[in-house]
């Protein structure tokens, strides 16, 4: 059943991402920051390690932390949900540039595994050599992809535009969404 509510959740993301906000949505998002945060907190400003300035306003931080906390929920159940839900977040309801929402993601997945992995790790402990040893063994060919994968994600996010960047989430969203739900349909 979770898997058939996050499917249905990617989809619903994946249209939210393709429509475009109306104006009038984004008036009174952009008023509410600036009524919270006003003055110079109203906009961050990053300079990228190639000089580039970054400028994007603060957003509803108690919509994230809920938003997050779903994904968080997800990712915990079936391995999956937190990465997109931030990306919805940070992309699509703040308009963060695509370059630090690509790296905050990043850096929330890596510590979110990093703290499971070690809650793992000494579970597989416990339950003894043999246990460690199958788990080592996915382990050494997983870890080199998903390191690889982030890094050419980080380079590919930097090199697009940000509207090109959201039709590809857009698209990737659809496909897992279509590839989880077909799991559902097949296994039960």
């Amino acid at each position: 059943m979770l898997k058939v509510v996050l499917s249905i959740g990617l989809a619903a993301l994946a249209v939210s991402f393709l429509r475009t906000p109306d104006p009038e949505d984004v008036a009174v998002i952009d008023s509410h920051i600036e009524a919270t945060y006003g003055g110079e907190m109203a906009q961050t400003e990053l300079i990228s390690a190639e000089g580039e300035h970054i400028r994007y306003k603060v957003c509803n931080r108690l919509e994230g932390m809920i938003i997050s906390g779903a994904g968080g929920l997800f990712e915990s159940m079936i391995f999956s949900g937190l990465e997109e839900l931030n990306g919805f977040f940070l992309l699509q309801r703040c308009r963060v540039p695509s370059k630090v929402s690509v790296a905050t993601s990043v850096f929330v997945v890596a510590v979110t595994a990093i703290s499971a992995a070690v809650g793992h790790l000494l579970r597989f402990i416990q339950a003894g050599p043999e246990t460690v040893s199958t788990v080592l063994n996915v382990v050494v060919f997983t870890v080199p992809g998903v390191l690889i994968g982030a890094q050419l994600g980080s380079l590919v996010s930097s090199k697009l535009p940000q509207k090109i960047i959201v039709r590809i989430i857009s698209f990737l969203f659809l496909i897992v969404a279509g590839i989880t739900f077909a799991d559902v349909l097949l296994s039960g």
